[in-house]
């Protein structure tokens, strides 16, 4: 039976392979869903009076794609809706979510160093309970297909879940790696039990260097989010680059370099010259007297990309301080505000999609947990996240002038592909002492 669902499988897939995938179809959603993410996370943020705020749309996509595979029913109703994804079947999601990977990594992937210029990297793995689960050959064919980044790397493995110490611990040690030491601990010596039937896990790490030239100022006066302030580290730059006016905030765009400097081999993108790369950084600035927290919850994907369209080249002289950030949360609360509630619930719960527990009992997504990074020099940007969705048996349930744009004060971040117009990361900084 194993081999007649594999093969029947095989031809679905085939077939549909013909297909271009629509990797917009993955973009917007991924964008309306994270405006959505970012904007209910902080609102929990500001409640637990948490300064910084960094989530990342992209690899909490890529982790509950992955798990949407699982769902049937009203659970899978739902989990398209608040991907997103609605009036899309799964294999042109799955079709569409490959291809944004493979466009984002085909950025120069190389060793930095003085004459290089950035790296992307996406990495998916499934743990799953080998005493008690087995695993939907379904599930494994479709992971296999689209969301394997290496060959050479298996992406489903089997884990002791009556050893939830080594799990944690291997689980963590994968994610330190695939993200170059910038998120640790992601999950806790709690996260994982003998209940825990499996763990879908994305790494996302990205490092680059600024297109221009930005020197580092050892004073900057900064106004932080409790109002403290203090004279910090940052950097400075006078730049012709692309500026907007929304109400109430400025937003620059910070470009990245793409190619050699030293041999100044590059390759053309957007509207800017050879060197310029397609992802770039937004920094968010406040009009005086407005705070980042209202203007980041009034932008949706539809207003940020109007303002976005109003965009033009202006110079302008830009500081911002420099910041080394780290912000961890668990979604399962605010993923049920954006209407996942039966993956959750035991009673509702419909993934059989994922496989099942060999001893009969019903299983739950018990938790959803990202945890992001994000270091800003005057060398340039590194950012990275994981994001891990645990699956659980249910025992319990101016023109002539530069333009001055000093972020003095709590302001909001955007690192985005201008080729494919996807969002990797959105957050707020609002304590750099």
């Amino acid at each position: 039976m194993k081999r007649m669902i594999t093969l029947g499988l095989g031809l679905l897939v085939g077939a549909s392979a013909f297909a271009k995938p629509d990797v917009k179809l993955a973009a917007d959603a991924q964008n309306k869903m994270g405006w959505q993410l970012f904007d209910k996370t902080l609102q929990v943020a500001a409640e637990k009076n948490h300064k910084n705020v960094l989530v990342s749309p992209t690899s909490a996509n890529i982790a509950l794609t992955m798990a949407m595979q699982g769902a049937k029913g009203d659970t899978l109703s739902e989990i398209k809706s608040a991907l997103a994804y609605e009036g899309s079947s799964l294999v042109e999601i799955h079709q569409a979510l490959s291809q944004l990977m493979v466009d984002l990594e085909k950025k120069p992937n190389v060793e930095m160093d003085e004459g290089t210029s950035q790296r992307l990297s996406i990495a998916n793995k499934i743990w799953t309970n080998k005493k008690a689960f087995s695993v939907e050959p379904t599930f494994t064919v479709l992971m296999n297909q689209y969301y394997q980044r290496k060959v050479s790397e298996e992406i489903i493995k089997e884990m002791d879940a009556f050893n939830p110490s080594a799990v944690v611990a291997e689980v963590n040690s994968w994610v330190l790696e695939k993200t170059e030491g910038m998120i640790a601990d992601l999950l806790n010596k709690d996260s994982v039990n003998k209940d825990t039937q499996m763990i879908l896990v994305n790494a996302l790490y990205f490092q680059a260097q600024w297109l221009n030239s930005y020197v580092s100022v050892p004073k900057f006066d900064f106004t932080n989010i409790d109002g403290k302030k203090a004279a910090v580290p940052a950097i400075t730059g006078s730049h012709k680059t692309s500026y907007a006016k929304g109400d109430g905030f400025t937003v620059v765009e910070m470009a990245f370099r793409q190619g050699s400097k030293k041999s100044g081999k590059g390759q053309f993108a957007g509207d800017m010259a050879v060197g310029k790369s397609n992802i770039v950084l937004d920094v968010i600035v406040p009009d005086n007297g407005v705070s980042i927290g209202s203007v980041m919850q009034d932008l949706d994907s539809k207003s940020y990309d109007n303002i976005l369209a109003q965009k033009s080249m202006e110079e302008v002289a830009l500081t911002v301080p420099k910041f080394k950030i780290e912000f961890k949360a668990a979604l399962k609360d605010t993923l049920k505000q954006m209407g996942i509630t039966s993956a959750f619930d035991e009673g509702l719960a419909d993934l059989s999609g994922l496989g099942f527990n060999r001893d009969g009992y019903p299983i739950v997504i018990s938790d959803v947990i990202q945890k992001t990074a994000m270091e800003l020099d005057e060398k340039g940007l590194k950012a990275a996240a994981a994001t891990a969705v645990l699956v659980s048996r249910v025992t319990s349930i101016d023109n002539s002038q530069p333009v001055v744009v000093n972020a003095d004060r709590p302001f909001g971040v955007v690192l985005r592909d201008t080729a494919s117009n996807s969002i990797l990361f959105i957050g707020t900084i609002g304590d750099v002492l």
